[in-house]
């Protein structure tokens, strides 16, 4: 009875993943603003709470309903209490599946990787300065905003929110749509973007499809640059809860109080998590199949967006993975005709990516870490700010969390020993920030003041370009820079 206790509190602590809302509203300016040489635009990452189902209608309602933890757990007890009497794992499986797919069914896309359902975003296609509803904030994307206002105006600063679900290539379409309203309406030759996460393959996709001559700078911020390790492993079906992940997630990853660290630090010392995740892993070996036919592959595997955080060598057999048979193939043709477009262009990027450069484009990488990531796939050991800093910052050498390189000293190494950036595509302007938050942009924070002078700094600057910013920094909870720790 005692070990079936730590166990239930082991998946209570497991499941129990709040989903960030970031309030929208006006902050003000201390000082006028300066208008720019080029406008900028921000093209946003995955937000599950910006979508909504018949948007702009009286139906309206935000697609994902509100995920309880009460929900959560009536579900996994009805599988345990079917699976105690049957010892079928499918028993247990089937009403968490049912959950998961009555929660993201519009989500779903069809067999051409179109949305099935009508789901859509409010969408900004002129400047903030054209809406009274335009959504600051004080951090994230939401603080880019904000900053970006505060130091142009308004009318210089342009947001492309959109269905994250969508094929890069399709969105590129409307990138450039505002790009050249931006260019019109300020009569000018280019612009600059700020491009985060899911963004960051957005912006690929535009400038595969259009170029980079109306383009000045580019930052990549917590951007998808080399996919992911998580799309990948899970579209090859490697999943694999690993004991040690799912202790530093749930100790470290989950922001809880100092009374349940200790509670999580019982539970690992009773091997609580290691029965969880040994119960987790037999379920998985004998059950990936049902779980792919069940949920994966109609829900997430159809999403076209989510196949461009696929590591491009990974992406064919991720294909013969999620549609193992030549049946299969043919059904979902509409959908592997895009998924190929997309392997296209990312095979494309590297030497798009540095001829930009070296025509005299601004690009500038700044990704994060220091935080353990969802301990569910294979790679999940590495270390990141939700996704895994290996891929943001274009290739980078990282530790396992709470682990060092072992590596010679040079400088591509962080102070810490946990990431080396000397394989990253590019290292003179890619800046590795310690505990800042995937996405930061706190309003009036050092780390907002550096990435915007980025763009606002004449010269493309590097690592060696200012001594205030070198390659690697860290930040305190406000975002301001302190020494490395």
């Amino acid at each position: 009875m005692r070990k079936f206790v730590s166990i239930v509190l082991a998946i209570v602590l497991m499941f129990s993943v709040c989903m960030p809302a970031f309030a929208a509203g006006s902050v003000g300016a201390e000082n006028e603003p300066t208008p720019p040489e080029y406008p900028l635009i921000v093209i946003r990452g995955v937000n599950f709470m910006n979508e909504y189902l018949d948007v702009g209608t009286k139906n309206e309602r935000i697609y994902i309903p509100p995920i309880k933890a009460s929900d959560i757990f009536a579900a996994v007890f009805k599988g345990a209490a079917a699976y105690a009497v049957t010892s079928d794992k499918k028993k247990f499986l089937t009403p968490v599946l049912d959950y998961l797919n009555e929660t993201f069914k519009y989500i779903a896309c069809d067999k051409n990787g179109d949305s099935v359902y009508n789901v859509g975003v409010y969408e900004y296609p002129l400047s903030a300065a054209n809406y009274e509803d335009f959504p600051l904030g004080d951090d994230h994307e939401e603080g880019i905003l904000t900053e970006a206002v505060n130091r142009y105006g308004a009318e210089y600063v342009y947001y492309f929110n959109y269905d994250w679900r969508i094929d890069p290539l399709d969105a590129a379409d409307k990138i450039n749509e505002m790009i050249e309203r931006a260019l019109l309406d300020h009569g000018c030759d280019k612009v600059n973007i700020i491009c985060c996460s899911m963004g960051g393959v957005m912006t690929v996709g535009y400038l595969y499809k259009y170029g980079y001559d109306k383009v000045n700078k580019i930052v990549f911020l917590s951007a998808v640059l080399d996919g992911t390790y998580m799309v990948s492993d899970v579209y090859q079906g490697k999943i694999n809860f690993n004991p040690v992940y799912a202790y530093n997630f749930l100790r470290e990853g989950l922001g809880l109080p100092f009374i349940a660290k200790i509670l999580v630090d019982f539970l690992y010392k009773a091997g609580a998590i290691d029965r969880l995740c040994e119960l987790l892993n037999s379920f998985v070996a004998e059950e990936t199949q049902f779980v792919l036919d069940y949920t994966v592959r109609d829900i997430f595997g159809t999403v076209s967006s989510w196949w461009a955080l696929v590591i491009k060598e990974e992406i064919d057999d991720a294909v013969n993975y999620m549609f193992p048979t030549d049946e299969m193939k043919e059904e979902y043709s509409g959908l592997l005709q895009r998924i190929e477009r997309i392997k296209e262009m990312l095979y494309a990027k590297d030497e798009l990516l540095r001829n930009a450069k070296a025509d005299g484009v601004g690009i500038f990488v700044l990704a994060s870490y220091d935080k353990p990531l969802f301990p569910f796939y294979e790679r999940s050991g590495s270390i990141g700010d939700g996704l895994e800093t290996a891929r943001m910052a274009g290739g980078a050498i990282t530790a396992e969390y709470g682990k060092t390189l072992d590596v010679e000293e040079s400088e591509f190494l962080s102070p810490d020993k946990m990431v080396d950036v000397s394989t990253v595509l590019f290292p003179d302007s890619t800046w590795i920030i310690k505990n800042a938050p995937h996405v930061a942009c706190k309003v009036g924070s050092d780390f907002a003041e550096f990435m915007f002078c980025l763009i606002d700094t004449e010269e493309n600057m590097t690592v060696y370009s200012n001594p205030r910013y070198p390659r690697f920094l860290c930040v305190d909870k406000n975002q301001n820079f302190v020494p490395y720790k």
